[in-house]
């Protein structure tokens, strides 16, 4: 089988740098809900840590199997993605978005250049999981809407001591609701 070509090499080890990056992400939410108590929270996005490791495993075997090599640099990983759950949860949906688009360029490239060995294994596999990845997050934020407006849920997530003491029903619902739902 040949190689890649260089550019969608690149794309692709940039691609494993993104989700190795996602699962780092998700893995700080988990701290977040950790603290506030949110146990199934936390269990949610571990989860979500443990599916963004998969991708970057399955992008490092493609790559590895197709004769090529990858670097397994991954340079700054730091984030800051808010204290409130909608901002916690938004951020989290921004990430996959991001995430998506970056495998449609990767897609489309391949498909640019011919590869459609590499255009069908993203759109059958990495691209098919995006669909449900997006979907889980808006999920999550249509839920927990329904149960806080946004301004209330910001200031109540402001007031640190208040969350540390008591975190509130609606995040007690949301967390158990995300274990019935996510976690079963």
């Amino acid at each position: 089988m040949a190689g890649l070509s260089v550019s969608v090499l690149e794309a692709l080890r940039a691609q494993y740098v993104h989700e190795r990056h996602n699962s780092h992400k998700y893995t700080a939410r988990a701290c977040w809900a950790n603290y506030y108590g949110l146990l199934n929270i936390e269990e949610f996005f571990k989860k979500q840590a443990s599916d963004e490791s998969g991708h970057a495993d399955k992008i490092y075997a493609y790559i590895t199997d197709r004769g090529e090599r990858i670097s397994h640099a991954l340079p700054g990983v730091d984030e800051v993605f808010g204290e409130s759950a909608l901002d916690v949860f938004r951020s989290a949906f921004e990430l996959e978005v991001a995430t998506t688009e970056k495998l449609k360029a990767i897609y489309s490239l391949a498909q640019s250049e011919g590869d459609f060995l590499t255009a069908g294994w993203l759109l059958t596999g990495l691209l098919a999981e995006q669909v449900e990845e997006e979907d889980t997050f808006q999920t999550i934020l249509d839920h927990l809407r329904m149960r806080l407006n946004e301004t209330e849920a910001t200031e109540f997530a402001r007031d640190a001591a208040m969350m540390a003491a008591e975190p509130g029903a609606a995040l007690h619902d949301l967390d158990h609701w995300i274990k019935d739902t996510y976690l079963g």
